[in-house]
């Protein structure tokens, strides 16, 4: 699953006297938010403050209290019923898994073969026959 950077917003980075708290909060947020297919689409503001949020059931935008978020029965109006989202919920988060399985895989790949042509143009240096005098 793409992993996103907790980040905090405006209102919170303005307040350096609790920025660890912010911190966590924010870590535990956007886990959270993963965990529940919602996407932030803004920093994390705090708990009792609306959040900019997109549900990756149906592509629903709109604000959210993280607080309210963090229950188990959240959803919005218009969105799939509550005894569909636990299932719908499970194949999202395992098609999150597969696509950053598969963008790590061509990472490996490209890596390798740009590794592969240093460590050849290497070899090509090295094993160049001497010039005839």
């Amino acid at each position: 699953m793409p992993v996103i950077t907790p980040y905090l917003a405006e209102n919170l980075l303005a307040k350096p006297w609790n920025q660890t708290r912010n911190e966590e909060s924010a870590g535990r947020a956007f886990a959270r938010l993963a965990e529940t297919a919602w996407t932030p689409l803004a920093g994390y503001p705090g708990s009792d403050v609306h959040w900019l949020v997109r549900c990756e059931l149906c592509g629903w935008e709109g604000q959210m209290f993280y607080s309210h978020m963090r229950r188990d029965r959240v959803r919005h109006r218009g969105c799939l019923p509550a005894a569909q989202r636990p299932e719908a919920i499970a194949a999202w988060v395992t098609r999150q898994g597969q696509e950053a399985g598969e963008a790590a895989d061509a990472q490996r790949t490209e890596a390798a073969a740009v590794e592969g042509e240093a460590r050849a143009a290497e070899v090509d240096v090295e094993t160049r026959p001497p010039k005839a005098a």
